[in-house]
């Protein structure tokens, strides 16, 4: 099994890794990454996530939308920024970006309609 490690690396600008998952004898999910353990319990939105460190184990992130993301409890993930209101503004602001782009690319040609792009 896999999961997806989610870091913020910068202002806005998160990266994900695809890591194999493997159970403890407690039951609990253990993922490897860059010399780093990192445990959890379930997948449930919200759980937390802990590191070793020497020989500590400490909060290193949480479960959101099916992703572990390692990071600050106030820090967002890239799923928790996409619903944010700041995050469906710049969504908005990409979309129509590409819209008005595709419409200057076909600026002068012909528009075909559903029905006409049905008949070919």
């Amino acid at each position: 099994m896999k999961c997806t490690l989610e870091f913020l690396t910068g202002e806005k600008t998160w990266r994900n890794v695809q890591v194999p998952v493997s159970l403890s004898r407690n039951g609990n999910n253990v993922a490897k990454y860059d010399g780093k353990i990192y445990v959890w319990k379930n997948m449930k939105e919200g759980e937390q996530v802990l590191s070793l460190v020497g020989k500590k184990w400490v909060k290193a992130g949480r479960i959101t939308h099916g992703t572990v993301f390692i990071g600050s409890p106030y820090e967002m993930s890239y799923s928790e920024y996409l619903y944010s209101d700041e995050g469906m503004k710049e969504s908005k602001r990409m979309l129509d970006g590409l819209i008005n782009r595709a419409r200057e690319l076909n600026a002068g040609r012909p528009a075909v309609t559903l029905d006409q792009a049905m008949q070919r």
